[in-house]
């Protein structure tokens, strides 16, 4: 820890790191019912105080996923009965997993996530 104190380089590589994580973790979510993505929420939330710009942009992306996400699933779940919840849900699969990709990538790219 004393190490991240005295080189500024190393703190901010792992803030990076744990914005990885974050984004597995929302792909981990596909597998767990959501419960990945909830834990990777508040690791967002948690971090976004102390985040650069930067990394800020991209801990507010993946904010703004998962409460789209949460919207568009309760959506899909209340009508699954009808066709319209089937469709949702599927368009939901592939937005979010698009988004999550992407937000990856840029990441790695040293770039901001595109809204």
């Amino acid at each position: 820890m004393s190490e991240q104190l005295q080189n500024p380089t190393i703190a901010a590589q792992s803030k990076v790191t744990t914005i990885r994580i974050i984004y597995i973790l929302f792909i981990v979510s596909y597998f767990t019912g959501g419960l990945a993505a909830l834990v990777g929420v508040i690791m967002a939330y948690v971090n976004r105080s102390s985040a650069t710009a930067f990394e800020k942009e991209h801990l507010n992306y993946l904010i703004k996923l998962f409460w789209i996400s949460f919207v568009l699933v309760i959506v899909a779940l209340l009508t699954w009965v009808f066709v319209i919840g089937m469709i949702v849900g599927l368009a939901w699969f592939i937005w979010s997993l698009i988004k999550i990709i992407k937000g990856m990538t840029r990441l790695g790219e040293g770039k901001l996530p595109k809204a």
